[in-house]
């Protein structure tokens, strides 16, 4: 019997119900074909049936196949992947990688399903079973939901508690978002001078502004969407003074595929 016990009995029910019979009517023949069966369920991913055919000579041979239902109940017990449903635009599939959720194509999801099969048996791919799934629906809204959490190379921060977590990304929270450096809780403002002088540069020494560039990049890096704030910020000035260097260090911080610009010539 494989890894998921109980959900083998009901899988190879055919089986089962052939070696019950065997029992019954040829011990000998039924050791043989209970080793054949044990044999090939230990072997076999859970989501491959094993059924037991009896030959007119009389000889027990086992065939293995893969019901669409159980591969499909297989993938997402693994979360492999979700349908956001949208009322306004097609839907989108989100597949995880490296720990997060991604937008990911229709083929790349029939690939991550064919990769299944290919590990148990290349051969055994079919048309059916290699692009067919029922994927779990959810809706826009229940993607990066959390607002508190801040997802880090190296762990999550809470913004509302402020407690660091080394734990993995709990892949129930559906994040798509993970800022690509380090959080490091012991280093604040000034203990970064040259990051301190940049800004006391670029903005004059204005105490004031320094402190809303701060807050800028702060509401940047968190999951707090930017429409909340209700404001936009507008840097004005001379050229080569610093306007894109902070929109580059924006960038760093956040990664490039986290961010978005719009030309408004």
């Amino acid at each position: 019997m494989g890894a998921d016990g109980k959900q083998d009995l009901l899988i190879d029910s055919e089986a089962i119900a052939f070696l019950r019979a065997l029992e019954g009517e040829n011990k000998a023949l039924y050791k043989t074909a209970k080793s054949l069966y044990d044999k090939c369920r230990a072997a076999a991913p859970s989501f491959v049936r094993i059924r037991l055919v009896r030959s007119e000579s009389g000889a027990v041979t086992a065939k293995e196949d893969i019901p669409y239902q159980r591969l499909s109940e297989f993938i997402h017990r693994d979360d492999v992947y979700r349908l956001v449903m949208q009322a306004s635009r097609p839907a989108f599939l989100w597949a995880i990688k490296n720990g997060l959720w991604a937008l990911s194509g229709k083929n790349e999801v029939k690939g991550r399903i064919a990769e299944y099969i290919d590990s148990y048996d290349p051969m055994a791919r079919t048309p059916k079973n290699r692009t067919r799934d029922d994927p779990v629906a959810i809706k826009p809204s229940d993607i990066n939901a959390n607002k508190d959490l801040v997802h880090y190379e190296n762990g999550t921060l809470n913004i509302t508690t402020m407690k660091f977590s080394k734990a993995p990304i709990d892949r129930k929270l559906l994040s798509t978002i993970r800022v690509p450096c380090n959080y490091q809780p012991d280093i604040g403002f000034e203990s970064a001078p040259v990051f301190k002088s940049y800004l006391n540069d670029l903005t004059y020494g204005d105490e004031g502004l320094i402190q809303l560039l701060l807050e800028v990049i702060g509401i940047a890096l968190s999951n707090i969407p930017g429409h909340r704030m209700r404001k936009a910020v507008f840097m004005v000035g001379n050229a080569d003074t610093g306007k894109t260097r902070f929109l580059l260090l924006l960038t760093k911080l956040l990664g490039e595929e986290n961010v978005a610009t719009i030309d408004l010539d």
